[in-house]
């Protein structure tokens, strides 16, 4: 019994010793909050289209001849696409040009005529009205020239019009006709895509009017978007509505990126990164330094006499290359915690051993 009692009051002595020394300080590296010009970049999802689609539309009717392209291949601006049946558009040239030769020949017959009798008419040898009347079958004579030529024009129109090419560079697509077909005029036979550059449209919510339209229209700012695990730079912006979407709350807005690999499939969704963005008075803290609880953001601040209180903070979601943006409970030149929070309860104290500005 009194080895016993004998322990009791050593560990008492123990624990009464323990009480009173003071716990010791934990060594943490610790950043300088600064209210300061800060770059911030923002993420919108965004739809990928292309700048220009064109129907290849058959201009003239005929039997399909041939085709010369493979389905979903890149085509250049002039190349043969299809060959419309040509006989009878060549058969219509051949007609228009001797239908102009006989009129040429006409008009030779009438312009003869009409130098020969007008100067028989200065002559007083002929009447008024016989001078008229070749005067009138030469002026006829030549708008059948003119006719003729006209018709020949347009004849040979028609049979360029059988040979289809492409009218710029391209993806083209399937062909909706194949070859033997009978293809009517204004019949629409394929699609070509423009596939570099290509659009990338995205959607400001009202809420960021304000805040980022102004730098987005400077050219300070950079456009990314992410695609198949691969960051595309190089975006410029092309268009602002001039009009509020009511319905969504938002502006529409288009830029432009290279695509020169054909890397970017076009009607693709995306993310498109607006980056650059400077805003001035602006409190950013590292992201290590925020702690959860209870469903609110919250970090350690070291007071004048080192110790650490828990304060909660207002994450605005905007990112920085220093960490996150906060809208309110901190100040600028308080001190909070970047390392072994862990280890820290509230009152703790500390010891800077390492600070970030």
């Amino acid at each position: 019994m009194k080895k016993l009692l004998a322990s009791l009051v050593l560990l008492t002595s123990t624990f009464v010793f323990a009480a009173n020394k003071e716990a010791p300080s934990v060594k943490v590296e610790a950043f300088t909050v600064t209210n300061d010009v800060v770059t911030i970049s923002k993420k919108y999802p965004a739809t990928i289209k292309a700048e220009k689609s064109v129907n290849i539309i058959a201009r003239v009717s005929g039997a399909l001849q041939n085709r010369y392209f493979e389905e979903g291949s890149f085509v250049k601006k002039g190349q043969k696409l299809y060959k419309i049946e040509q006989r009878t558009y060549q058969a219509n040239i051949d007609s228009s040009r001797a239908a102009l030769n006989s009129a040429k020949s006409l008009l030779v017959k009438a312009t003869n005529d009409w130098k020969r009798y007008k100067k028989l008419y200065e002559q007083k040898s002929i009447s008024a009205s016989q001078k008229d009347e070749y005067y009138y079958n030469y002026q006829n004579a030549l708008a059948n020239t003119k006719n003729a030529e006209a018709a020949l024009t347009n004849a040979k129109i028609q049979y360029g019009y059988t040979q289809i090419k492409a009218p710029m560079d391209g993806i083209i697509s399937t062909t909706l006709l194949n070859v033997g077909n009978y293809v009517n005029a204004n019949t629409v036979l394929t699609t070509i895509t423009k596939v570099d550059p290509v659009y990338v449209e995205f959607s400001l919510p009202q809420t960021d009017l304000g805040k980022y339209l102004s730098h987005i229209k400077s050219k300070e700012v950079k456009f990314s978007m992410n695609c198949q695990n691969e960051c595309i730079v190089g975006g410029t912006l092309k268009y602002i509505s001039p009009i509020l979407d009511s319905s969504t709350d938002t502006l529409l807005l288009r830029t432009e990126f290279p695509n020169k690999d054909n890397k970017v499939i076009v009607g693709q969704f995306t993310n498109i990164n607006v980056e650059n963005i400077a805003i001035p008075g602006v409190i950013s803290i590292p992201e290590i330094a925020i702690m959860q609880n209870g469903g609110a953001s919250v970090v350690y601040v070291i007071d004048d006499k080192s110790t650490v209180q828990i304060r909660p903070v207002v994450l605005t979601g905007e990112n920085t290359q220093t960490g996150v943006v906060i809208s309110s409970g901190l100040k600028s030149g308080e001190k909070i915690v970047l390392s072994n929070i862990a280890k820290l309860r509230p009152n703790s104290k500390v010891q800077i051993v390492e600070g970030k500005k």
